[in-house]
């Protein structure tokens, strides 16, 4: 009889066991990282087969002070999506400034994702991603809204061509930058364009010339003629 009671004690333990690392293996695969976004650069990041998987995403703005002074940095952030496939609310888990967490949580907000279904029905879930801002050939932009508190709370281009490097500074290999007042309607046209500050008047005549193509994600757009300054950087 006590043989028969520690073999039943033993397949009970065994079982409990089992039960455990399933609901360890659920946890991880919701708080799973995302797969890379669809456009732009976001590695470091991995997905399991579980993971939701986004659909709609936006590339955080680069900061302008952080722009034109070439810095680089990067952000972490543990954020939760709901079953319906939107961002609920993010945490900053490490950030080399906070300009740069800023710029990504405000980027995070409008991203969408695939529904994570779990025993058939929808599930919410927990992930963490990393965002890298480069001072590189392809940083040449910044948005900033007017207003001092709010100065993230920017709409998110959808065709932003760079401006041309002017010929006539090519020999002088000049570096520098221009900045635009532009006001955006609720369909994510520029209405207006003004010149607020170039390092040189011929930065400034190409940017007026460029910014003329810009449109941006109606979306992101958070009232009509939405006024922000648009900062392009020139290298040679």
């Amino acid at each position: 009889m006590p043989c028969l009671l520690l073999g039943r004690y033993r397949a009970i333990l065994i079982l409990l066991v089992i039960l455990h690392a399933q609901e360890n293996t659920t946890l991880l695969a919701q708080e799973a990282e995302p797969s890379p976004q669809m456009r732009g650069t976001l590695p470091e990041t991995t997905a399991t087969a579980d993971a939701p998987i986004p659909t709609f995403t936006v590339v955080p703005i680069y900061p302008r002070k952080h722009l034109l002074a070439g810095e680089a940095g990067s952000v972490i952030l543990k954020y939760k999506v709901n079953p319906d496939g939107k961002i609920a609310r993010s945490l900053v888990m490490q950030s080399t400034d906070p300009l740069f967490a800023e710029a990504a949580q405000h980027a995070l907000q409008f991203w969408r994702f695939k529904p994570l279904i779990i025993n058939d029905e929808r599930s919410a879930s927990v992930l963490r991603q990393t965002f890298s801002f480069r001072s590189n050939a392809d940083s040449f932009y910044s948005l900033e809204a007017l207003s001092p508190e709010n100065s993230v709370l920017v709409p998110f281009p959808v065709k932003g061509l760079r401006p041309a490097y002017p010929e006539a500074l090519r020999e002088e290999q000049l570096q520098g930058h221009c900045d635009l007042i532009v006001s955006i309607n609720r369909a994510g046209q520029i209405t207006e364009i003004t010149t607020e500050n170039a390092t040189h008047l011929l930065f400034a005549e190409s940017g007026l010339l460029t910014a003329r193509e810009w449109t941006f994600l109606p979306q992101t757009v958070i009232q009509d003629n939405q006024r922000v300054r648009l900062t392009f950087l020139f290298r040679p």
